[in-house]
């Protein structure tokens, strides 16, 4: 079924077209909002919405780019930080000093969604940010194993993780790892994983 029908009808086709024009326009402010809404809950931030929180996210993820960290296990990390155990986050970072300003200004933004305990930022934060993602090196293991090998098992293993991807169960460890250094300098993706 097409979303615009062109009909016998010159202004018909004229007003389809602006409306269409109209939500296209629209799109590109709702698309952020959106992102900063998930962003802000990825923050553990509550409800109150601050000017500042942009700038806040913008500085976090150049921070992890900055210093090459991992973004999902960075973000997972932070709830660690949450809940009052930075030393995961830190051992992320090469340099500790950037983390430690930008957490001081997190910390204070935290500060003012005085009604939410570290145990809950940190949950929010935990069931925001998954601990397991489908990361290419684990899925091209799993597919090699089976178009090379018929063994599925490895696919078994991956999807079993997946299944539960913000619970950090011990016998997952290794599908929460990013590939090697070694192994993604030449490494190019197309899907965004």
């Amino acid at each position: 079924m097409p979303l615009l029908v062109k009909g016998e009808d010159e202004s018909a086709a004229d007003q389809a077209v602006a409306d269409a024009t109209e939500v296209l326009r629209a799109f590109p402010a709702q698309y952020e909002a959106q992102l900063l809404r998930g962003q802000r809950m990825k923050l553990g931030l509550g409800d109150s919405e601050d000017a500042a929180d942009t700038a806040l996210v913008k500085d976090w993820l150049d921070l992890l780019h900055a210093q090459q960290v991992d973004f999902t296990l960075g973000w997972r990390r932070l709830a660690d930080a949450a809940a009052g155990d930075e030393a995961p986050l830190q051992a992320l970072f090469a340099q500790p000093q950037p983390l430690q300003a930008w957490l001081a200004r997190w910390r204070s933004r935290c500060e003012s969604d005085a009604a939410v305990s570290p145990a809950e930022r940190a949950a929010r934060m935990r069931s925001a940010s998954p601990w397991i993602i489908a990361r290419n090196h684990r899925v091209e293991e799993a597919l090699e194993a089976a178009t090379e090998n018929g063994d599925l098992a490895p696919f078994e293993r991956l999807l079993s993780a997946l299944r539960k991807p913000f619970d950090e169960l011990p016998e997952n460890a290794a599908y929460a790892q990013p590939a090697t250094a070694a192994m993604t300098a030449s490494y190019r993706t197309f899907c965004g994983t």
